[in-house]
């Protein structure tokens, strides 16, 4: 879905490197809206008790929450759009982390007897609708970011820079100093490189 002012102006310049408030609700919001669905339960399922059923209804919670916190311990849970935006290294990697426990997920019967729905899983699908949502987020509020097919989250270099960083080709004559050029190129595309308070890149 592109909104009239995409239409009409193009889309936005994405050139800000921190998560604001705004992005951050609607991150949460994504993630909240998968738990909730049960779109976690292919990776944290929530079992029928019934016997002999041993099937996934939902998303575990208590599970999903502690693998939450156990990798991201600075990070509350569960999960305050309203609070303090978390770190933005905190808020990355929990975007990873998601994505790669995600799935579509869809009703293979009613439980009449449990009052519940069994369900089944599709990963891709779920992947993908969740990158495309992530992806929505960042562009509407202008943040340097990716969310690629591979489930990585990428810095997007300024358009004329990163295409003349992705074309230069590294040939000094040094060996040494053409592979840490290249490290060098490939952490800033990649986003690996961290930047302090006054302003100094750290790789």
């Amino acid at each position: 879905m592109t909104y009239f002012s995409e239409r009409e102006l193009g889309a936005r310049p994405r050139t800000r490197e921190e998560i604001t408030e705004s992005a951050w609700r609607g991150i949460a919001s994504v993630i909240q809206t998968r738990i909730n669905d049960g779109s976690f339960g292919f990776s944290f399922p929530d079992i029928c008790n019934d016997e002999g059923r041993n099937t996934t209804i939902g998303t575990n919670t208590g599970l999903m929450g502690s693998a939450i916190v156990g990798e991201f311990p600075y990070l509350e849970w569960p999960l305050n759009p309203h609070g303090v935006v978390p770190d933005l290294y905190d808020v990355l990697d929990l975007i990873e982390f998601c994505y790669q426990r995600v799935a579509h997920v869809k009703t293979r019967e009613w439980h009449d007897y449990m009052g519940h729905n069994h369900l089944f899983y599709d990963p891709e699908r779920g992947r993908a609708e969740f990158r495309a949502l992530i992806n929505r987020i960042f562009a509407r509020n202008e943040i340097a970011f990716d969310l690629n097919e591979d489930g990585q989250i990428s810095r997007l270099a300024p358009i004329v820079l990163r295409e003349s960083l992705e074309a230069a080709t590294i040939a000094t004559g040094d060996t040494i100093l053409d592979h840490l050029l290249e490290v060098a190129r490939h952490k800033f595309l990649s986003g690996r490189a961290r930047i302090n308070a006054q302003g100094k890149a750290h790789c």
